[in-house]
């Protein structure tokens, strides 16, 4: 009785947890912190602590914030360091989910928006193609993903 009760109590920590984000908000910032330092910082410490397998999603973002974060660094070191460490980071996110769009929307805009001499470029055509593809039957990312996708 008690393990149950015990696994119970875990599920439903867990679910709070994945819901404690406002998603519509968590995207608004990540467009705010693609040329805003500061709002890069916040996005940053709003999903530092996120775990990939208790929320994908948040932790994709962070994943996102990190390379941006390389973006405003003047330290070359730690603008490759931080980038790479954030591009595995996502990389990982998008190998247990590669199905989910907003994973590839958000690696599609950094390979698109990353310099060449990075080597982060392998995925452009096949993410553009996924999104295109899967955009119609999303109504609830079609608002978010549309405006940026079309200005890219």
């Amino acid at each position: 009785m008690r393990i149950a009760l015990f696994f119970i109590l875990t599920f439903n920590l867990q679910l709070v947890q994945a819901s404690d984000f406002d998603y519509n908000g968590l995207r608004k910032l990540y467009i705010e912190a693609s040329n805003n330092e500061v709002e890069c910082q916040k996005l940053f410490k709003l999903t530092e602590e996120s775990i990939l397998e208790e929320n994908i999603l948040a932790y994709s973002y962070h994943a996102i914030s990190k390379m941006l974060i390389s973006k405003f660094a003047l330290n070359p070191l730690f603008k490759y360091s931080e980038f790479n460490a954030g591009k595995e980071m996502l990389e990982k996110a998008i190998s247990s989910d590669p199905n989910n769009l907003e994973l590839r929307f958000l690696r599609y805009c950094m390979q698109i928006n990353t310099p060449k001499f990075l080597n982060y470029n392998d995925d452009l055509e096949s993410d553009s193609l996924f999104i295109t593809r899967q955009l119609e039957s999303n109504v609830e990312l079609k608002s978010f993903i549309n405006p940026i996708f079309n200005a890219l």
